[in-house]
C-alpha cells in the first residue's frame, strides 16, 4: 500500500550554506537507512517522491520548512515515522512533526504561497539611528510603485544572461519588532510557483533607496514559517496548524 507523509523540519546555522539539492540527498539517503521503501518516478533516471519543499535561500535558518514522501508500507503513523526517521539526520536538520495524508491532497507547492522572515542585528547596532533608518527604508519600500533587482536568466550563447524583475508586488508587509536581542524587521514575502521576493533582495533595494549601507549589514536572517496568505490571515499548509 502506498502512503504519503507530509513534515515538518527545522534548519540550524550548520546547514545554512547547504543547498536545497544537497538537503535533498540528506533527506533520501536518511530513508534509506531507515529502510523506507521509497516511491520512484521516471523510467529511465528514477527519482524518488520525495520533496523537501520550497528552497531556502543560502545563508538563512529556518524555523518551519515542510516536505513530503510516498513509500510503500503498512499504515505508518505519524509518531512512528518520527521514531523511524529522527535518528538518521544530522543535529541541524531535526524532522519537528509528521501526518499522514492523502495521496489526493494537492501538492505543498500549491498550498503555499508565503514566507515570513525575520531579520535580525547585532545587539550593539541596534540603538536609535538604526530604528530610524530602518523607519525610513521600510517606508521607501512600501510606497514605491516598482522595485526592481537583477536575477540570473538562462543561457544564451554559452553565457548567463540577467534579467530584471520587479519584487514590489511580492513584498506583502514589513514590520520593525523589539525583542531582548534587539531590533528585528520582519518581512511578509510572497513564495512559490506565482513568484516571489527573497528577504536579500529586500534588504538590498532598501540599502539602495536610503543610501546607507547599514540595512544591509544585518547579522542574520531566520525564515519563520512558510503559509498560505488570503491577505487576512496565514495558514500552514494541511493537516498542519498554526503553533
Amino acid at each position: 500500500m502506498m502512503q504519503r507523509i507530509r513534515f515538518s523540519y527545522l534548519r540550524g546555522e550548520n546547514l545554512k550554506f547547504i543547498s536545497h539539492l544537497d538537503i535533498l540527498r540528506f533527506l533520501h539517503r536518511a530513508f534509506r537507512r531507515a529502510d523506507f521503501n521509497l516511491v520512484y518516478r521516471g523510467k529511465f533516471n528514477p527519482q524518488p517522491r520525495l520533496d523537501p519543499g520550497i528552497p531556502l535561500p543560502l545563508g538563512i535558518t529556518s524555523e518551519k520548512e515542510y516536505g513530503e514522501v510516498y513509500f510503500y508500507g503498512g499504515e505508518e503513523t505519524g509518531k512512528e515515522f518520527l521514531s523511524s526517521i529522527g535518528a538518521q539526520l544530522p543535529g541541524a536538520l531535526m524532522i519537528t512533526g509528521a501526518e499522514v495524508v492523502s495521496l489526493q491532497e494537492a501538492s505543498l507547492m500549491e498550498q503555499i504561497d508565503c514566507s515570513r522572515y525575520r531579520v535580525y542585528w547585532k545587539e550593539e547596532s541596534t540603538g536609535g539611528e538604526l530604528r530610524e533608518l530602518l523607519e525610513r527604508g521600510t517606508d521607501k519600500v512600501l510606497n514605491a510603485e516598482k522595485l526592481t533587482v537583477q536575477r540570473r536568466g538562462k543561457k544564451k550563447k554559452g553565457k548567463r544572461q540577467m534579467r530584471e524583475v520587479d519584487i514590489r508586488p511580492f513584498i506583502y508587509s514589513l514590520n520593525i519588532e523589539e525583542f531582548s536581542r534587539g531590533l528585528e524587521l520582519v518581512m511578509l514575502l510572497q513564495t512559490g510557483n506565482r513568484g516571489g521576493a527573497s528577504p536579500k533582495e529586500v534588504m538590498q533595494v532598501m540599502e539602495e533607496l536610503t543610501g546607507e549601507p547599514e540595512p544591509a549589514n544585518y547579522h542574520g536572517i531566520h525564515r519563520e514559517g512558510l503559509y498560505r496568505y488570503d491577505g487576512g490571515s496565514l495558514k500552514p499548509p494541511p493537516p498542519f496548524k498554526v503553533s
